[in-house]
């Protein structure tokens, strides 16, 4: 028996809550498995393993994001990965094919923005005074995307990182 071509949906390849997010944020990176036009409707679904990898844009090694499953009945396999480096990445999801479908891939982006903001004039607050926080989140200049997605956590350094506001980003 010849294994059957797969492809992969380019259209299902998604980066979740966006394809541009800030550094910290919880990505869901999912693609569907689907088998070519060729292969006939009640053929059995395909199986095996989705690895992730993402490669920086400005050069720089790749790096394993995850692997998962392919679903047997949906033929999505998704990773939740934390972003950490800052930039603009090229994501590939490779399909490692099973006995019935080959192998294949399909590419994708998304890019981790810097955040930025001013220091407070002072690190004394009296109890009880009003405070205004403000974050400005820029993405990369390489960004596909102008609109930056997930929240900013304020924290009290040196307390176990006492988050005193999580704000979620305007859409």
């Amino acid at each position: 028996v010849v294994p059957a071509s797969t492809s992969i949906i380019t259209s299902d390849f998604t980066a979740s809550p966006s394809r541009t997010v800030a550094s910290g944020t919880s990505v869901i990176l999912s693609v569907k498995i689907s088998p070519d036009a060729s292969v006939q409707a009640n053929a059995q679904k395909p199986s095996g393993y989705v690895t992730f990898t993402a490669t920086p844009r400005a050069g720089g090694a790749s790096t394993v994001l995850g692997s998962a499953p392919v679903n047997a009945l949906t033929g999505v396999a998704f990773v939740n990965v934390t972003t950490q480096a800052i930039g603009s990445f090229d994501v590939t999801a490779t399909y490692s094919g099973d006995g019935n479908y080959t192998s294949s891939q399909v590419s994708s982006s998304y890019t981790v923005a810097s955040i930025n903001f001013a220091p407070l004039a002072s690190s004394i607050i009296q109890r009880g005074s009003l405070l205004t926080l403000t974050a400005d989140i820029t993405p990369n200049a390489d960004s596909r995307s102008n609109t930056p997605l997930g929240s900013v956590n304020f924290v009290i350094p040196g307390t176990t990182d006492t988050i005193v506001a999580s704000v979620p980003l305007a859409q």
